[in-house]
């Protein structure tokens, strides 16, 4: 299981053989949200609502740019990035279309998805596990993960939001 801590001082993700992360110190980030070239509007959404997330918890500002996946808090399909330092690989069909992993390594964060739908998944997972799901007012229909997402109100679908219950 990873150790993950955060707070105005630092936010660390640990527990991968290659060592902890550290994402951000003393209110200022350490690495950008990167997104692929090619990243669909979605992908790019999840960056930005990861960034903003990222900046409140630690008081400093994530940029999000555009990169080839070898560093930084890479969000997005692994088509999205051509120099990824490992070969992620999801299983075929349409019940693996949620499939997603979060991995750390000595040079970056990796949220990768099958589809954008689980690019978004790794999204909260990640903001789950680092304790800020108390933060998170409501889920789309699809969110199937953390657990505890079946006790957040349902404020939308993939496109179209329930403005007024946000």
């Amino acid at each position: 299981a990873a150790i993950l801590e955060f707070g105005r001082e630092a936010i660390r993700l640990g527990g991968s053989p290659l060592g902890a992360i550290e994402l951000s110190r003393d209110g200022e980030s350490l690495l950008p949200v990167v997104v692929g070239e090619t990243a669909s509007s979605a992908c790019r959404e999840s960056a930005q609502e990861l960034a903003a997330c990222l900046g409140r918890i630690a008081g400093a500002n994530f940029a999000v740019m555009s990169g080839n996946g070898s560093r930084g808090i890479v969000v997005g399909r692994m088509q999205d990035f051509m120099a990824l330092p490992f070969a992620p690989s999801f299983s075929p069909g349409r019940f693996h279309r949620e499939d997603y992993l979060i991995k750390s390594t000595a040079d970056g964060l990796y949220l990768l998805g099958a589809t954008d739908l689980a690019v978004s998944n790794a999204v909260w997972d990640l903001l789950y596990r680092l304790g800020a799901w108390d933060r998170v007012a409501g889920v789309t229909v699809y969110h199937q993960s953390p657990a505890s997402s079946a006790r957040k109100p349902r404020v939308s679908g993939f496109s179209k939001a329930n403005v007024p219950q946000i």
